[in-house]
Formats: C-alpha cells, sequence, structure tokens
C-alpha cells in the first residue's frame, strides 16, 4: 500500500536505504584534506581561498611581465593580496601557496622574504 506523506506527496517506495558505512552529512561538515595529512583538513568555506591567491599571483606575474616590472613591485603587489586575503596566514595551504609563488618568480626570493608572505 502506498502511504501518504506530510506534504501530500504519495510515497510508493518508502525511503532510500543507505549502503553500508554510508551516511548523509550536512554541508558544513564536508571537509577536504589537500595534503594528505589529517591534521591540515580544510572547510568546503576555505578550500577555494588558496586557489584563489594562487590565481591573484598568477595574475601579479602577467602584469609584471606586461609592465617589465621588477621584484620591488612584485612585493607591494603582494602587500595588496596580503591585505585582501588576511586569513591565508593561518590557511593549511599556505606552505602551498608559497611554493607556487617560488615556481613561478622570474626573481629569485630569499627564505625570509618568502616567509614575510602572510607571516
Amino acid at each position: 500500500m502506498a502511504s501518504v506523506s506530510s506534504k501530500g506527496v504519495v510515497d510508493v517506495m518508502g525511503k532510500v536505504r543507505l549502503e553500508a558505512g554510508v551516511q548523509e552529512v550536512p554541508m558544513s561538515g564536508v571537509v577536504f584534506d589537500r595534503s594528505g595529512n589529517a591534521e591540515s583538513v580544510v572547510t568546503v568555506e576555505s578550500v577555494g581561498m588558496a586557489d584563489d591567491v594562487m590565481d591573484e599571483v598568477s595574475k601579479c606575474f602577467e602584469l609584471l611581465g606586461e609592465m617589465d616590472g621588477k621584484k620591488e613591485d612584485f612585493m607591494r603587489m603582494m602587500s595588496g593580496l596580503e591585505g585582501i586575503y588576511p586569513e591565508m596566514a593561518d590557511h593549511p595551504a599556505l606552505a602551498e601557496v608559497r611554493a607556487f609563488i617560488i615556481s613561478h618568480a622570474s626573481f629569485s626570493l630569499s627564505e625570509q622574504e618568502l616567509a614575510g608572505f602572510w607571516g
């Protein structure tokens, strides 16, 4: 026999039974582990921040290339990004962002300069 739910919808099949070991969680409970280290779990709300920062850094490098900018220009741009993304200072993907900067910079950065970004 079909049953009628409180919303007036006929429920012919009944509720779906989840497979063993599967559970429903709210979106706020979903997390991603970018590094393989369980201590660096990132929530859904902040997972895109590192990608956004790396995209902004890429744009800075493009602009530097177009205007024949120097290292000093990049340091000023990074100061602006630190003001836009202050949460990056405590973000688990900060090392990933710094590695991205090192791998894309056309000039050398000291460890101290690199550590100064969100440091």
